[in-house]
């Protein structure tokens, strides 16, 4: 009996070596591996994690197609040339005045402008996902302007930005504000927004003008809105220092002639 449970005691302590034994670092090794190659394996293995991270973090561009060649768009963004790669799972849409429509790769003009989202293959290359194309540059966004009016000539304002002197190029600060049938125009009347006309707009007003930039035009704007802001502009528009009152010089006193 006792012959027994020592067998046993010793299979017990067999099994437990040999799955010791099997569970170690070492176990299938010839040699252990010097501790620098571990850590540069586990830094490299980092480095390429992060960029592929990177890679499927999606991107955004907009721009002028500058060229098209065999699938491969190069686009002129603001932060310089983009290679656009279309692949068959990519979506082109033509956006226009009629709406907008699905179009295929051979469609794209040069010149137009585009959006295109995807993800990143290398810095400046992007597998598209989506592509929205037009003839007019997208970021045109609608502009406020605002100054004191100038000129009234066939419904179109100059207006000067009261800091317009102080500025590096007036003419930065000097806009044309083009009015339509379309333009609204508002003005607060007792501490109530009333509707006016812009035959209401006088020079002298203070006004915001919201509107869309005229094409091919410098400074100007169709506009959209235009709000007059209450009260002329006194006090906006620098006035000419006064000129310096002569100072009256002291006539000397006479001073006695002592006697001989």
């Amino acid at each position: 009996m006792i012959r027994k449970i020592i067998n046993l005691a010793l299979g017990l302590l067999g099994c437990l070596a040999l799955g010791l034994f099997l569970v170690s670092p070492s176990f299938g090794q010839e040699s252990a591996s010097p501790p620098g190659k571990t850590i540069r394996d586990n830094l490299k293995e980092k480095v390429e994690e992060k960029l592929n991270q990177l890679a499927k973090k999606p991107r955004s561009y907009v721009g002028k197609i500058n060229q098209i060649t065999d699938g491969v768009v190069m686009l002129d963004a603001k932060s310089g040339l983009k290679q656009i790669k279309i692949t068959s799972s990519t979506t082109i849409i033509e956006v226009g005045k009629g709406g907008r429509k699905t179009i295929k790769s051979t469609d794209l003009v040069v010149g137009n402008f585009a959006v295109v989202m995807g993800y990143l293959e290398s810095k400046d290359t992007l597998n598209a996902s989506r592509i929205l194309t037009m003839s007019e540059n997208p970021e045109r966004v609608r502009r406020p302007v605002y100054g004191v009016v100038q000129t009234i000539v066939d419904k179109t304002i100059t207006v000067k930005h009261p800091k317009a002197e102080s500025s590096p190029s007036g003419k930065d600060e000097i806009w044309t504000v083009k009015t339509s049938a379309k333009t609204k125009v508002t003005k607060k009347v007792d501490n109530k927004m009333t509707s006016a006309q812009v035959a209401d707009i006088a020079v002298g007003d203070r006004i915001i003008a919201i509107g869309e930039p005229v094409k091919d035009s410098v400074n100007t704007i169709t506009a959209k809105l235009i709000h007059v802001i209450p009260g002329k502009a006194t006090g906006l528009i620098k006035s000419p220092s006064p000129s310096p009152k002569p100072t009256k010089k002291p006539t000397p006193s006479p001073t006695a002639t002592p006697a001989e």
